[in-house]
């Protein structure tokens, strides 16, 4: 009967090395989880602002086209201006 209580014993401690353990592996895959949430949280943000700044370089592309547009049509208008001017030295002076 020595043996069976020894036996029952050790099997007691095994039992409770096993509930340890099932704690263990249960409160780490609650730390992972909450450290997963946190990452995907993060990377999140990091993706909504990334996507902030590819929406204000497009902006800016577009802000930019138009400003060359002006820039053009302005420079046109300096040449006609020039032009004319250029003309109307020559009916004054000649």
């Amino acid at each position: 009967m020595l043996g069976v209580s020894n036996l029952s014993k050790q099997f007691e401690i095994l039992e409770e090395q096993v509930n340890s353990l099932n704690e263990a592996v249960y409160d780490l895959t609650v730390q992972v989880h909450s450290l997963e949430k946190e990452e995907l949280e993060r990377l999140t943000k990091r993706v909504e602002e990334a996507e902030q700044v590819m929406l204000g370089v497009s902006n800016l592309s577009k802000q930019f086209e138009r400003l060359e547009e002006q820039v053009n049509s302005l420079n046109e208008a300096v040449y006609d201006l020039t032009v004319q001017v250029h003309s109307l030295e020559k009916v004054c002076f000649d």
